[in-house]
């Protein structure tokens, strides 16, 4: 009797380690995968632009006047061009500045060997106008050196809104 005894015991205490087991431990509570406060992923934010990039559009900086326009700032090179962000009232606009190649997209303005893009959100014909202004500031200066990184833009094609 007393062997049968220690058997329902020992079975009792497998039968407890094994639900224990499966049961684990008191578990702190777990830390969320996305902070709250941290902010959402998007783009990298543009690089500073450096003295090589600046030297393109010299002496344009912050603060100075483009066609009516502020510069807000020189970014540097990003997916092969510079851009030189404006901005008027509550409008924000942008050129890019890349290297021209005679088998690249048709460019707005060019100057030497560079060409001068800009992004939609304004009138076409002020968008023009802005890019032939800093084609004449680059025309101070055609021969700069291309920074490093420095390339030519590639443009998708417009879709047939199919």
């Amino acid at each position: 009797m007393k062997t049968r005894h220690w058997m329902i015991i020992a079975a009792l205490l497998v039968i407890g380690v094994g639900a224990a087991s499966l049961i684990g431990p008191p578990s702190a509570p777990t830390e969320p995968s996305v902070v709250a406060d941290a902010p959402a992923a998007g783009p990298e934010p543009a690089p500073a632009a450096s003295p090589s990039e600046l030297a393109v559009v010299a002496p344009l900086a912050a603060g100075a006047d483009l066609g009516g326009w502020t510069v807000d700032g020189i970014e540097g090179v990003r997916d092969g061009a510079i851009s030189v962000v404006l901005h008027r009232d509550e409008q924000r606009f942008s050129l890019r500045v890349a290297l021209d190649a005679p088998d690249g997209p048709l460019a707005p303005a060019r100057v030497g060997r560079y060409a001068i893009y800009y992004t939609n959100g304004i009138d076409g014909a002020e968008a023009q106008s802005l890019a032939t202004a800093l084609q004449a500031v680059i025309a101070t200066h055609p021969d700069v050196e291309p920074p490093p990184g420095l390339g030519v833009i590639t443009v998708e094609p417009l879709g047939d809104g199919a």
